[in-house]
């Protein structure tokens, strides 16, 4: 999984843990320099497991097994503290964000599950704000060519009034890099108290939009801003919209 970090990696296998681990990946994630000093025995001893379940879970997260993991944890853990010192790391430029956004964030069976969603509802309402909203409108552009159902929606209140119409027949996809937006996760809010079915798509950080969606997808388009400008990388989100546009001409029987 390339240079994933345990953080990354753990959002995108999040939905396929089991009770122990995800306990486990809390507490590496709370202490990551204590986890990456202890041994998988002392580590299995503490949480009442066999070591060979902290050996599949490293496995699951992409790396070769626990050695492997604690290494990694460990590089983590002194980068941070450089960075805690005033070692500024380099901005990545907009091919290798485009390449993590594809050799990490591009989950193909999630997207085939994010596809028959979509084909399966009555309506797709689309949503975003800001800058993003732009390569997001044009998005629901080309998928409404094909199923006439599809629509982005400039305004929360609309949005709301189109989940009243259809109720659960609707799927709703909310599209927010920070996953913080205020008029995005309380859209995400109102339609997880109604039962309605949430794609989202965020930057590749824990958020409290993912949170509410049934499934959550990620691109690697990190906020950046000089001198109050947003110059926040939009190319690795036009990349992940593409994906799944791809998923969903696919799964209506549509090969371009």
């Amino acid at each position: 999984m390339g240079r994933a970090s345990f953080s990354e990696r753990v959002l995108l296998n999040r939905e396929r843990f089991t009770e122990f681990e995800e306990t486990f990946s809390l507490y590496v994630l709370a202490n990551p320099a204590e986890a990456a000093g202890r041994t998988v025995s002392d580590l299995a001893s503490s949480f009442h497991i066999s070591p060979n379940a902290i050996m599949r879970f490293s496995r699951k997260l992409g790396y070769e097994g626990f050695s492997d993991m604690r290494l990694s944890l460990g590089h983590e853990v002194e980068d941070a503290r450089r960075r805690a010192g005033g070692e500024a790391g380099g901005v990545p430029d907009t091919v290798e964000l485009v390449r993590r956004t594809l050799e990490l964030c591009r989950k193909p069976d999630v997207e085939r599950r994010a596809a028959r969603l979509m084909a399966q509802a009555r309506q797709i309402v689309i949503f975003a704000v800001g800058e993003t909203a732009y390569p997001v409108h044009a998005f629901a552009r080309r998928i409404a060519e094909f199923d006439s159902k599809s629509q982005f929606v400039t305004y929360e209140n609309q949005v709301r009034r189109e989940m009243e119409r259809t109720g659960r027949g609707t799927l709703l996809l909310l599209v927010s890099l920070s996953g913080e937006t205020a008029q995005v996760v309380s859209l995400a809010r109102y339609a997880a108290e109604h039962g309605v079915d949430i794609v989202s798509l965020t930057d590749l950080h824990p958020c409290e939009l993912a949170q509410y969606a049934r499934l959550a997808l990620y691109c690697c388009s990190p906020q950046r801003s000089v001198d109050g400008i947003n110059l926040t990388d939009l190319t690795p989100l036009v990349a992940a919209l593409t994906s799944l546009e791809d998923a969903y001409l696919r799964e209506l029987g549509i090969e371009g």
